[in-house]
């Protein structure tokens, strides 16, 4: 027998209310003299939801598990929902708001608060309430003014700020001591207070000065997890990422100011702060200027390790997230402000043309290009030869990119083939020509492009492509697999020929080709090359001048006179060599912290002298 719902008395149930699935969508903010939607019991009430089997909750107040209608839940302001599963303990808690006006000013005030957005039609809030901490006295100030000439509404707002006074009284007592007192000490469990959202917040990560933006706390985790926002950029547009530091957790109180002890603080209560601020803007600045393509140089030590190749976006100016922490886009920023500028990302992402990778560069070290103009010009290479690259190489400079896509025109590269034996300074000559023109050498080797023809016609477009976009020269070291021929019977050579033949027929730009001999280049190669130079064994008088360029471009000085380099020249060194011997002596003079002279440079040489004796099989090398 189906039974009857009891009807209730007026003087024990309110004037009425409606199931929520009745009441009216309509979230407009209502006026000042407007009535409420119903009248509710002004009052919180506590209920409990608990498992009775795999498919029925029980229901029942938390004094005593006590059956009852769920509806009459709508007959009170305020009612807290403890949700239990199998435990003892309950698994999370809600806070419901019932009266639309006091649910519309939650909206108002407190938003898409983290991990727990208000919305209007229905408003729950997760224990442990933080939103309603942080905003409490917004609520307040906003609430008393709209609901002025309300009574009803008013007792509502006065309900909820008795809640959060009487849940919060422990940590107000700690926020207040912490912020009004010299000591500015605050326990774990009310450290959370100290970060509302939107405070920028300081930290030091990689030896560099970051500030954040709070978004908000985890709930309900152990030990205290904080999400933060930062600025970055994928070399197009600037982003806003977000990632999370975690508090350790300690005992007793602590020293909010210490950075030391808790590794983030707000910003504000650094012992620096307005230096910091100041420090952090002006590299936001740099950083925003950063924006697209740009040519810059760095120090071997002023970047990050290589990135995770599964984080890293397509393009070599693209910037990346950083893989190990991975953080996510919350929005694209159309335009920095003051507070983003201060939460600008330290690092900027970008190709290394010396290593060929996608790394990290710090901003605040990161210095413009210093090319050495003079370089070509005191390279040890005859006038007509000298007169001839310039005249081929400058026709490319003058035209911007050296790659055309829209008319892919045939011959349009300039090639350069620079043969003879090692260390003659065939690399040397490509590096002055780029740096007279002011340009960037991407080097790539032959093991490098790959031993299938397929691979390799692949990774050489890429090698143009880039050399392309960063109006870069090319130049293919050791070529001499990919450009020897004829050869009649052999399929796979002259299909690498064909290869880079068709490769060439899409590039416009400025091509360098290494090779040891000059004789067994294939006929079709040949008729591509502009200029063919070649090179022998070093001079005294280029050994000379190779010694003289080499050691003048050294900093920290040099203290040698004429007669010793002429003395260091007459060992038949080639280019390659004489540059390992300085850099042996510049690592010496650097312990010693003195300048290099000549008795290092004569150590470091006969070392060379005597290594290149064993590899020649002449002597036991014995260190």
């Amino acid at each position: 027998m189906k039974r009857k719902r009891p009807k209730r008395s007026p003087s024990s149930s309110p004037t009425r209310y409606r199931k929520p699935e009745t009441r009216s969508k309509d979230t407009s903010t209502p006026t000042n003299n407007s009535e409420p939607d119903f009248i509710f019991k002004c009052e919180i009430r506590y209920i409990d939801k608990r498992i009775a089997d795999k498919s029925h909750f029980l229901y029942g107040w938390a004094s005593h598990m006590k059956r009852f209608d769920p509806l009459e839940w709508q007959s009170y302001a305020l009612y807290i929902v403890r949700y239990f599963h199998y435990g003892a303990d309950p698994k999370y808690t809600r806070l419901y708001v019932c009266p639309r006006p006091l649910r519309q000013l939650l909206k108002d005030v407190i938003g898409d608060y983290f991990d727990n957005p208000i919305k209007v039609d229905d408003v729950h809030i997760i224990k442990p309430y933080h939103c309603l901490f942080h905003y409490r006295k917004e609520l307040e100030k906003i609430g008393r003014e709209r609901f002025k000439k309300n009574e009803v509404n008013n007792k509502y707002l006065s309900l909820l700020l008795e809640f959060i006074q009487d849940t919060f009284k422990h940590d107000i007592k700690a926020y207040q001591e912490c912020i009004n007192s010299k000591a500015r000490s605050i326990a774990y469990s009310s450290l959370w207070t100290l970060f509302p959202p939107g405070t920028i917040v300081y930290r030091n990560s990689l030896d560099q000065d970051r500030a954040y933006s709070v978004v908000g706390f985890r709930l309900n985790t152990y030990p205290t997890c904080m999400v933060v926002s930062f600025v970055d950029s994928d070399g197009e547009v600037f982003h806003e990422r977000r990632e999370e530091y975690t508090f350790t957790p300690y005992t007793g109180t602590r020293d909010a100011c210490d950075i030391q002890q808790f590794g983030c603080i707000p910003l504000d209560m650094h012992m620096k702060a307005e230096k910091l601020r100041k420090n952090l803007l002006n590299r936001g600045r740099k950083f925003e200027r950063y924006l697209g393509h740009y040519l810059r140089d760095h120090h071997e030590n002023d970047r990050i390790p290589p990135l995770d190749p599964d984080g890293s976006q397509s393009g070599d100016e693209k910037a990346h997230s950083k893989a190990a922490s991975k953080p996510s886009i919350l929005r694209v920023l159309e335009r920095l402000s003051g507070d983003d500028l201060l939460r600008a990302n330290p690092i900027v992402y970008g190709f290394s043309l010396t290593t060929r990778e996608f790394v990290g560069f710090f901003v605040d070290r990161i210095r413009r290009l210093r090319w050495d103009e003079k370089c070509f010009d005191n390279f040890p290479l005859r006038s007509d030869l000298k007169s001839l690259v310039k005249t081929f190489a400058s026709k490319h400079v003058k035209k911007g990119k050296g790659i055309d896509s829209s008319v892919r025109c045939k011959r349009e590269a300039t090639v350069f083939l620079l043969h003879g034996p090692h260390g003659a300074g065939k690399r040397t000559m490509a590096k002055c020509v780029a740096e007279h023109f002011k340009r960037p050498l991407y080097t790539v080797s032959s093991y490098e492009l790959g031993l299938s023809v397929q691979t390799f016609y692949n990774n050489l477009i890429a090698a143009m492509d880039l050399a392309s976009e960063w109006q870069a020269m090319l130049l293919i070291d050791e070529a001499d697999v990919y450009v020897n021929g004829p050869s009649s019977n052999d399929g796979i050579h002259n299909a690498f020929v064909g290869a880079l033949l068709r490769a060439l027929d899409n590039y416009s730009g400025v091509l360098f080709l290494t090779t040891h001999h000059d004789a067994a280049i294939n006929d079709a190669i040949r008729s591509r090359i502009r200029l063919s130079i070649p090179y022998k064994s070093l001079s005294f008088g280029s050994r000379l001048l190779v010694w003289r360029n080499l050691l003048n471009r050294m900093l920290g000085g040099v203290d040698i006179e004429e007669r010793h380099l002429k003395k260091l020249a007459e060992r038949q060194f080639d280019g390659r060599q004489i540059e390992n011997i300085i850099t042996v002596a510049k690592y010496v003079s650097i312990i010693q912290s003195v300048c290099v002279d000549f008795t290092m440079l004569e150590t470091a040489a006969k070392k060379q002298n005597l290594l290149n004796r064993y590899i020649a099989g002449f002597v036991e090398i014995d260190y």
